[in-house]
């Protein structure tokens, strides 16, 4: 063999070993690439499943709330336990308040709160109740003005409202005056 013969062939066998020598690091370094690509895959599943099950969460929310007063100013003759009818619902979500029985059916279980506000137009006292199921669970005796809030508990078909229970006073404010209100807090 001539000597360019010769330094021809171990350029060639440098240059493969080189070559080599290099797929054999790429292959190197590609296998934490290969293994980072890997992991960032599955938090990405992780990240879309979960975003998945809040999305279905807040799909799942009930917005509940209504705010009922009456729509005359004057509401005479209120007689012993009768369930005062705020006739005026000024927002009703999730339809839960009937106007014309005065009473909030829960649509869905879980935590409410209600409040009432009462003027009267008299200083001769009267006891109002804010009832569920029938049972008083919060009471105020209405001489000018008071007002009564309760936080509740309640399963989907519960009712709730305001009884006018006892006393001698038979006559309050109406419009923007008296009201009615609940809200559910959070959904069971």
């Amino acid at each position: 063999m001539t000597r360019p013969g010769l330094g021809f062939i171990l350029l060639l066998s440098s240059l493969h070993a080189v070559v080599l020598g290099r797929s054999i690091r790429r292959s190197d370094d590609l296998d934490p690439l290969e293994t980072l690509v890997a992991a960032l895959s599955q938090k990405i599943n992780n990240l879309q499943a979960q975003l998945q099950a809040l999305e279905t969460q807040q799909q799942n929310q009930h917005a509940v709330s209504f705010f009922a007063q009456y729509s005359d100013y004057h509401h005479p003759n209120l007689q012993e336990n009768t369930v005062l009818r705020f006739d005026n619902p000024i927002s009703n979500v999730g339809g839960g308040y009937n106007a014309a029985t005065g009473q909030f059916t829960a649509p869905v279980s879980g935590t409410y709160v209600f409040n009432l506000n009462a003027i009267s137009d008299s200083s001769i006292w009267f006891n109002i109740c804010i009832m569920h199921n029938d049972q008083c669970v919060a009471l105020t005796q209405l001489t000018t003005v008071s007002s009564i809030g309760v936080t509740l508990e309640l399963q989907k078909g519960d009712t709730v409202y305001a009884l006018k229970r006892d006393g001698p006073g038979v006559t309050m404010y109406g419009i923007n005056h008296t009201t009615f209100s609940g809200t559910l807090i959070k959904a069971h």
